[in-house]
């Protein structure tokens, strides 16, 4: 019998099910950390990093945040760019256009942290959230430099 690593098993969840899971875990005032699917959130987010969650109140909510929300029966993990006392809006940092407009009871958490290998980095940082807006500010910009590149 040989010793070696053992290979760490993925368990593969339907949507529905992570989604109820992970609610349950942040309404006991649980942190936890999720893997980071899709490219929605480049630059600052990539597939492959991990997040570590942390339940949000609605007092907690400033631009610039990258929020974990309910949106048409699917969990997103996007950028708060807009808020009032009517709902929210969140875009990811890669898209150009698009935006979900969302209620305050579809926010689940803020992300604080991201995992990226043996890097850590620290995502309440007041000068991150001010970077991330930024970014999508420059969104008109960027539209322009990807035509013409």
């Amino acid at each position: 019998m040989s010793v070696g690593r053992e290979k760490e098993a993925k368990l593969l969840l339907p949507n529905r099910v992570l989604l109820e899971q992970v609610q349950q875990y942040l309404q006991q005032g649980k942190s936890l950390r999720i893997p980071v699917k899709g490219g929605s959130m480049k630059p600052f987010l990539l597939p492959g990093d991990q997040v570590l969650l942390q339940p949000v109140e609605k007092g907690d909510l400033q631009l610039g945040l990258i929020l974990l929300a309910k949106h048409e029966g699917s969990l997103v993990l996007h950028r708060l760019v807009r808020h009032n006392q009517d709902g929210i809006w969140l875009a990811g940092d890669a898209n150009l256009a698009q935006h979900e407009q969302l209620n305050h009871s579809d926010v689940l958490a803020k992300a604080v942290r991201v995992y990226r290998g043996k890097l850590e980095i620290d995502l309440e940082q007041w000068w991150r959230a001010y970077l991330g807006q930024g970014w999508y500010r420059a969104r008109p910009l960027r539209r322009i430099l990807k035509k013409l590149f």
